[in-house]
């Protein structure tokens, strides 16, 4: 069965808000001072009942708390990272450096309660010294916030092996697997969407060198405003697009650019990948495919079968891209295939450093021209005529999943001066119109159900609109910027036309007059 997704792209700003509450933190610098658990004496010893541990939220409340790893308690959380090293190395020092471990780790805990890295790496050092209970909070808080990266963690790590075979171990085991559950089933009822978790800042400077999106992709709860992560790439999302069947999400990134010197060259990406998601369990299918050739972008399209077509965008203007190279993916391998045979369909969607743009297949059940002012619903034989001098794309159509209502938005043309474009809803029975909104946005939309649409409004953020009661439910707000597609580096639309100018030739000088013969001489 076909599964619904919604998507949302956000540029990313992350980090995990413990509880239900907010001002429910998570333990600070000795988890042996928390309050006790079922099942413990409190100093860390089994009792030998089995606790009873309460399930946390599952996601972040912010995307801004992603950037644990560079607030409050970093610098504590960096010593004990270098102690973990130095323990690999050397051996025979190893039981020292674990202590080091535990201290700067509970330092950094009691900084910044939301440091999922410092909870876990806690319950691991103290495991590992021989503690048998008191840890569930720690692995609870990173568990719930962020699963993905911490439920193989888990199971992988040889420290807990012993605590998770004592009674709170087996009682922490059971909690995240239930975590597993409602993570898989949250995730694939949520709207995906990518996000950043603080704002884009392009390079400074001309040359090859590390850049990304800051973003990552996300799967939004409705029921519980909280934002799941799906991918884990250090925050170099771009874009994505889910399967014709529902079964996998591809997503496309980059984390090196060769940034121009002058305003006549495209941003090239020099190091990009694509990634490709269950939706069953949304574990990664493969390793991801990189590719370190430089080039303008890619585009992507799904064809039959699930088939993934990736198109290589060489370089050929400022913004428009050269003749595509064009290559399937071998999932088997996890690369690339040159494709012999040019796809006689457009890409559905195009990532440069630039812009990202989604094309949607043509909507049925409408006749209309490529760009137009009016269009004819061929169902209910309403005719619709817009405002002069507003024309829609043929593709700009979404219908709802039971045809009652039809959202499109109007052609954009920054490059006669016109940057806005105005967001629409049609009753298909009536042929009545309503205006949402106007502004100078992409407006992606979804709908989530017959009734909601959600949409991409000219501040980056994500609007949920009602059209059974013609009103505004909420604002999925995020300062760095979502999308239901991809972010890139300038979210709202622009003249892409090549505009380059020639070179001034170097002004000719004035021959010298002829000097004067004398009189009665010959030519």
């Amino acid at each position: 069965m076909r599964k619904a997704h919604w998507i949302l792209i956000v540029g990313l700003a992350v980090g995990f808000g413990c509880g239900g509450k907010k001002n429910n933190k998570a333990s600070g610098d000795d988890s042996r001072s928390t309050a006790k658990a079922k099942g413990t004496d409190g100093n860390g010893s089994q009792t030998g009942a089995a606790p009873n541990l309460e399930a946390k939220p599952l996601g972040f409340e912010k995307l801004r708390y992603l950037g644990y790893r560079f607030s409050r308690g970093s610098r504590a959380y960096h010593r004990a990272e270098r102690a973990l090293r130095n323990a690999k190395k050397h051996p025979d020092k190893a039981d020292e450096l674990w202590k080091a471990i535990e201290k700067h780790c509970a330092a950094a805990v009691a900084a910044n309660p939301r440091h999922l890295d410092a909870h876990f790496l806690l319950a691991v050092a103290r495991a590992r010294a021989g503690a048998k209970a008191g840890l569930a909070d720690h692995l609870s808080t990173a568990l719930a916030a962020d699963w993905l990266k911490f439920g193989p963690m888990l199971k992988s790590e040889k420290n807990l092996q012993a605590y998770l075979a004592g009674p709170e171990g087996k009682a922490l085991a059971a909690l995240a697997t239930r975590y597993e559950q409602a993570f898989t089933r949250k995730a694939a009822a949520g709207i995906l969407l990518v996000g950043r978790r603080s704002a884009f800042r392009p390079p400074s400077k001309p040359g090859d060198q590390w850049s990304t999106t800051r973003a990552e992709l996300f799967s939004y709860d409705l029921h519980t405003d909280r934002y799941l992560r799906l991918t884990h790439t250090k925050e170099s999302v771009a874009a994505f697009l889910l399967s014709p069947s529902g079964d996998e999400i591809a997503y496309v990134g980059y984390n090196r650019v060769i940034w121009p010197k002058d305003d006549q060259t495209p941003p090239l990406l020099k190091h990009s990948f694509i990634g490709i998601l269950s939706t069953e369990s949304f574990q990664r299918k493969g390793k991801p495919i990189h590719l370190h050739k430089q080039r303008h972008g890619l585009g992507l399209q799904y064809r039959a079968g699930d088939e993934l077509v990736v198109a290589s965008l060489e370089t050929m203007g400022r913004y428009k891209p050269g003749a595509p190279s064009w290559y399937v993916v071998d999932r088997g391998e996890s690369k690339l295939r040159k494709l012999k045979t040019k796809p006689t369909t457009p890409n559905q969607l195009v990532v440069t450093y630039e812009w990202v743009s989604r094309l949607h297949k043509p909507a049925p059940h409408i006749q209309a021209e490529r760009e137009s002012s009016t269009f004819r619903l061929l169902r209910t034989k309403q005719t619709i005529t817009l405002p002069a001098p507003e024309m829609v794309s043929k593709d700009a159509f979404v219908w709802s999943p039971d045809g009652a209502h039809l959202a499109f938005h109007t052609i954009a043309r920054p490059c006669e001066d016109k940057p806005q474009s105005g967001l629409y809803l049609v009753e298909a029975a009536t042929g009545k119109l309503k205006n949402l909104l106007r502004g100078r946005s992409r407006f992606g939309t979804k709908w989530l159900d017959n009734e909601r649409l959600v949409y991409e409004d000219p501040d980056g953020n994500l609007r949920i609109y009602n059209a059974s009661e013609l009103k505004h439910e909420r604002t999925l707000k995020n300062r760095a910027g979502l999308s239901l597609s991809g972010l890139a580096a300038k979210k709202q639309p622009f003249c892409r036309e090549d505009n380059i100018a020639k070179p001034t030739p170097p002004p000719v000088k004035p021959l010298a007059p002829a000097p004067k013969k004398p009189e009665g001489t010959s030519p």
